[in-house]
């Protein structure tokens, strides 16, 4: 199963994909059935009973009925005494239509074949049609049948059917020749239309000297025709049949070993044109899902040219987009299953699990996966499900938590990612949209962006960083990156993080209750991660230049991984953490310095507590004290910017919660609580704070409860106690480490 690559991959493309036609040529036979047909062949050639006979081969579609009658044809195309005629009935409805189109056919091929008797023996079928069918209707026109059979347009005088039966079997016995009609697809028809067929070659043509090969499946036709005798069953059908044909055949099954090689053929002819090359671990790894999961589903040579071609469709549309094996066996299950696989793609919770807690929580249950599952299994044998549960474990290990009830840990999704796996929550979609979708990036993209990282500048980092990545992107580009990151030389490692650091402005970082997940803050996780492929010496030395090319957010967001207190790992160690505090302390200052309405953002919380915590609290004040008393509005600005955003029912976005303890605390770590409460005062009067109000109005809300708490506060004498040990502030407190 190793793939070619190069130009030959384009050339072959065109042609590449397995016709479902039929073979002619026994030389071709791959299913050994050449034996079979010339055993045909040879009965009807050699009789010596002259009487009509109806010998009828059963196979399910797909099956090779088709080819098998080619065999025959190409057995008798040497027989002198033998005369083949094909006739196809799908074109005609309605007996009299049916009955002219076969005779038409009859003369047609009696007339090429005969030497002595042409002329007479298109004369007495015209004239056995025209008994059997006095008139139709052509369009408008009322006409004979015997007429439209010879295409003369004029109406015979009618003969007795007998005479004309008789003269046309002494015409076939004078030239010492038998007939055989061949009708294949038999199954297609209708039910009015198979029971004019029948009726035509069991009454109408029911001639000495001339045989029927009929080729239909037996289920389907007895189905069909049921309904109108006996019980009106499959099995009246059945009994109906055995009154029509004397001799039933079965189409020999295929071979396994030859359908398998059949199937994997196309496989591998698949991979190839792909330009593909699959590890031989990953080649024992699908052969053994194949022959578990898909071969026992393997009944015809249709179904398996039909994989094939499945195959040489999607594999060159997501070639290295996604895991290979997992991609043969999906398309495995569109093909043999495509009941699980709508089922799949339907529902697919019941197969991946819960994304989030939560789902877990809220989602379906075992029991429920597990009932859902099986209804997408109904309708096959029990050895048949068996098959397909091992797919689906196989391509979904999750289903095992409802088929053996065994858990899997979060941990296994970093896993299936890394593999690009289906059952990876990132890769799901793409192997049934067969494109990557505008929230995604190409792996074959980052590939190439990874691989030209050491001798890219800056500059060019950043330009490719901000080509390849979207708004819409960004989350799926920075898991991606952080997959590879580990693998990663230093030097490409330190131009990676410098175009993330360059490039931040273009990360999303919305307004949730959980910030830890936005692209913005797994882009800093991202950067962290990269200095740690340093030695350590150079780690330092790079995380000044780092934080110096950042937007002042992402310096400050840099400085959470950064921390020796709060990361396990920390990629510089306690005294170089401290310099490049102080330095983002510093960008943060001049930050406000060159714009003070940047002080009323949301973001500002965060930027004095790093402000604080690296330089002083009198720093801070030094700057906002004599903000504060010009213009006492951005008291009530900075009391919002503390405040935590939640999200939650009853409110149509994220929105301000509570202002508690815990937030008075942490205010208190950047703010004199007393320079905020006088700002109050002076908007909202000395009642301002007399109750904790719970009000709709978020700014006298939040007003209304930071003076209540600091009323507490000066009641207690604690107020203004400066960076003495308190409560950590929410951010702090809640913001995780996810490796």
């Amino acid at each position: 199963m190793a793939g070619s690559s190069g130009s030959d991959k384009d050339e072959r493309a065109g042609w590449a994909f397995a016709s479902d036609r039929p073979v002619y040529e026994t030389s071709d036979d791959k299913l050994s059935r050449a034996g079979f047909a010339s055993r045909l062949s040879e009965i009807l050639a050699r009789r010596s009973d002259p009487s009509s006979l109806v010998i009828a081969l059963y196979g399910k579609w797909g099956e090779g009925k088709t080819s098998v009658l080619h065999f025959v044809r190409s057995g008798l195309h040497g027989q002198d005494d033998v005369i083949v005629i094909n006739f196809n009935p799908w074109r005609f409805t309605g007996q009299d239509a049916l009955t002219i189109a076969f005779f038409q056919a009859l003369a047609a091929g009696l007339k090429r074949d005969l030497k002595k008797a042409r002329e007479r023996i298109g004369e007495w079928i015209e004239k056995y049609a025209g008994a059997l069918v006095p008139s139709i209707k052509v369009g408008d026109v009322e006409v004979g049948a015997g007429s439209a059979a010879a295409g003369l347009g004029q109406l015979l005088s009618t003969v007795s059917l007998e005479d004309a039966r008789d003269r046309l079997v002494e015409i076939l016995r004078e030239e010492g020749k038998r007939v055989v009609v061949v009708i294949d697809d038999i199954d297609r028809l209708d039910r009015d239309e198979l029971h004019a067929l029948f009726k035509l070659v069991k009454q109408s043509a029911d001639f000495d000297y001339v045989s029927y090969l009929l080729a239909f499946d037996d289920e389907v036709v007895a189905s069909a025709i049921g309904h109108r005798y006996g019980g009106g069953d499959s099995p009246a059908g059945h009994e109906f049949l055995e009154k029509i044909v004397q001799v039933p055949l079965r189409l020999p099954p295929a071979d396994l070993a030859a359908l398998r090689h059949l199937c994997l053929n196309g496989v591998e002819e698949a991979i190839t044109v792909s330009g593909i090359e699959v590890p031989e671990s990953e080649v024992q790894e699908f052969q053994a899902a194949y022959q578990m999961g898909l071969e026992p589903r393997l009944a015809t040579p249709r179904i398996a040219k039909q994989y094939g071609n499945a195959l040489l469709f999607s594999l060159p549309l997501l070639r290295e987009e996604v895991n290979i094996v997992d991609l043969l066996l999906i398309e495995g299950v569109r093909i043999f299953y495509p009941k699980l696989y709508r089922a799949i793609l339907d529902e697919p919770t019941v197969y991946l699990g819960g994304f989030t807690l939560s789902d877990l929580s809220h989602g379906d249950s075992k029991e429920q996966r597990l009932a859902a599952c099986s209804s997408a299994l109904e309708g096959l044998t029990d050895r048949e499900q068996a098959a397909a549960k091992h797919v689906i474990k196989k391509l979904f290990p999750r289903t095992r938590e409802f088929f053996e009830n065994t858990s899997f840990g979060e941990g296994f999704q970093d896993t299936w990612t890394r593999e690009k796996r289906i059952c990876s929550r990132r890769y799901f979609n793409r192997y049934f949209t067969y494109a990557i979708l505008e929230d995604d990036v190409s792996d074959r993209e980052v590939e190439a962006f990874c691989d030209s990282l050491a001798d890219a500048s800056a500059e060019q980092v950043e330009g490719a960083l901000q080509q390849m990545m979207t708004a819409r992107n960004a989350e799926n580009v920075i898991e991606k990156l952080r997959y590879r990151g580990e693998s990663l030389t230093p030097a490409a490692s330190k131009a990676l993080a410098l175009g993330i650091a360059r490039s931040a402005n273009i990360l999303p970082n919305p307004e949730i209750s959980i910030s830890w997940f936005t692209p913005f803050n797994q882009g800093a996780l991202l950067v962290s991660k990269l200095m740690k492929n340093l030695p350590v010496d150079e780690a330092e030395e790079f995380a000044m230049t780092v934080v110096e090319a950042s937007h002042v957010d992402f310096a400050v967001r840099l400085l959470r991984f950064f921390s020796p207190d709060d990361e396990e790992d920390p990629p510089i160690r306690a005294e170089a953490f401290a310099r490049v505090g102080a330095a983002v302390a510093d960008q943060i200052k001049s930050f406000f310095e060159e714009n003070p309405a940047r002080l009323r953002e949301d973001e500002t919380s965060t930027r004095l507590r790093e402000w604080s915590r690296h330089r002083s609290k009198d720093s801070i004040m030094a700057f906002v004290r004599p903000l504060v008393q010009v213009d006492p509005t951005l008291a009530v600005s900075l009391l919002c910017s503390f405040t935590p955003t939640a999200v939650g029912t009853g409110h149509a976005g994220p929105f301000k919660s509570d202002f508690d303890k815990s937030t008075y605390d942490y205010l208190d770590r950047c703010l004199e609580p007393k320079l905020i409460f006088e700002a109050l005062v002076e908007l909202y009067g000395d009642d301002v704070g007399a109750s904790y109000d719970q009000g709709e109005n978020t700014d006298r809300r939040i007003a209304n409860q930071f003076a209540f708490l600091h009323r507490l506060s000066i009641e207690n004498g604690t107020d203004e106690r400066g960076d003495e040990e308190g409560s950590r502030p929410p951010e702090a407190q809640e913001d995780p480490v996810a490796e």
